[in-house]
């Protein structure tokens, strides 16, 4: 190969190999069809919960103490109801949101997940 091809071809070759120093984002762990799956870190870390909606509506202190008010990230592979009683003891909701199948979040510690403290089916929101 000669002229711009030369310089396509190693340009390609070259963002194909990783930089030291940089950190490469680690892909998503799997989560079951059916289900949501909850981590107290950022990027798939720490504790875990696997929710399926036959759980119905259940207070994550029964279940991983570590995620109440402390979800970092999440994979939803059905519609769920991600709830924040604010700590009501009477359960009252006092915000919620709704997960579709196919979503997911990263880094969820700074919005929602910092105040999350329940799941339940999709139809609770």
């Amino acid at each position: 190969m000669t002229g711009l091809r030369a310089i396509l071809a190693g340009l390609g070759a070259a963002a194909a190999v990783a930089l030291p120093g940089v950190a490469q984002a680690s892909p998503a762990p799997a989560c079951p069809y059916g289900a949501v799956c909850l981590w107290s870190g950022p990027n798939y870390t720490g504790a875990s919960y696997v929710w399926t909606p036959n759980q119905g509506n259940v207070f994550l202190g029964d279940r991983a103490a570590a995620l109440v008010d402390h979800v970092g990230s999440f994979i939803a592979n059905t519609r769920a109801c991600l709830i924040d009683t604010g700590d009501d003891p009477g359960g009252d909701f006092h915000g919620a949101r709704l997960a579709g199948a196919g979503d997911y979040r990263a880094d969820y510690l700074g919005a929602f997940g910092g105040v999350m403290d329940r799941i339940a089916s999709g139809a609770y929101c």
